[in-house]
């Protein structure tokens, strides 16, 4: 209930608010997602990991353009499993902020524009920068489907006639109680359109890990470099292929040294000419890791 009373006080607030914008739009949507799996976790028969759940998801957003060029948006999301108590026995609804962003284009009169605040950022198609946690989620029911966290970050682009330039800076982790204990992600990524059909990417990023993260280290350097073409071969079919090198130090960890680290991600989709645009795709990717002990 409390989750529920913050979620309406902040909807009233931010109406009061944009009732000060010359633009004001407001959306939102409702889905209600069933989820069915077995062998997601270690593919074995033997081993009972079936799960089967409905879940209700509902976001509400608010944008306004405060002026020619400078763009706001607000966004909520609620979350509720069908009938499921959470740890104290109550009925369980996560309500949290989604998106919390200001975007100002053009600045100065140049190609130049940025983006502050909470907002999703995905690269190509989020094979390396997409997720802001892409563990968070331990069991499907926990949100009930494979959810996308967006960043806390700066966002920053230079839009030339036919290649655009980001660049990122984005606080992963922030532990209050003790200092310096936060993920710090840094990086540029520049995409070239300019060939006919084919889109070309270059990128590198650095994480700089000062606190436990999927219980490896407390203080490593972790660096990504990587390229990525997608296009399109004929009407309809479209590819891609990406490989990305991930090399860095563990500081402080008796038992891991070095980092180093290949990935390698094609694949197909094929657009099929109907109503509601109806899809099939194939995927593959390949992870090989050579941490040195």
């Amino acid at each position: 209930m409390k989750k529920l009373t913050t979620l309406l006080t902040a909807l009233a607030v931010i109406s009061f608010i944009g009732t000060a914008f010359a633009q004001l739009d407001i959306g939102g949507d409702i889905k209600v997602l069933g989820v069915w799996t077995d062998n997601v976790t270690d593919a074995d028969d033997d081993w009972d990991d079936q799960q089967a759940f409905l879940r209700t998801e509902m976001h509400l957003w608010f944008q306004a353009d405060l002026s020619e060029n400078v763009t706001t948006k607000v966004s909520v999301e609620a979350d509720r499993p069908w009938n499921q108590d959470d740890v104290e026995g109550e009925q369980e609804l996560d309500v949290f902020l989604e998106e919390a962003w200001i975007q100002m284009m053009y600045l100065w009169d140049s190609a130049f524009s940025v983006k502050l605040g909470r907002q999703f950022i995905e690269f190509g198609d989020g094979f390396i920068v997409g997720d802001s946690d892409p563990f968070s989620e331990f069991s499907l029911n926990d949100k009930g489907e494979w959810e996308v966290d967006p960043f806390d970050a700066i966002l920053a682009w230079y839009d030339g006639d036919d290649w655009i330039l980001n660049l990122m800076g984005a606080k992963v982790s922030e532990n209050r109680l003790v200092n310096n204990k936060d993920i710090d992600v840094y990086g540029a990524y520049f995409s070239y359109s300019g060939a006919e059909e084919i889109v070309f990417d270059v990128y590198g990023f650095m994480a700089k890990i000062k606190d436990n993260y999927m219980d490896l280290t407390s203080n490593a350097d972790v660096y990504w470099v990587g390229a990525r073409i997608a296009g399109t071969m004929v009407e309809g079919l479209s590819y891609k292929l990406e490989g990305t090198y991930q090399f860095g130090d563990i500081n402080d960890s008796a038992q891991y040294d070095d980092i180093k680290a290949w990935a390698v991600e094609a694949g197909a989709k094929y657009m099929i000419d109907a109503e509601y645009n109806p899809w099939l795709g194939l995927t593959y990717v390949f992870l090989l890791s050579l941490i040195h002990i």
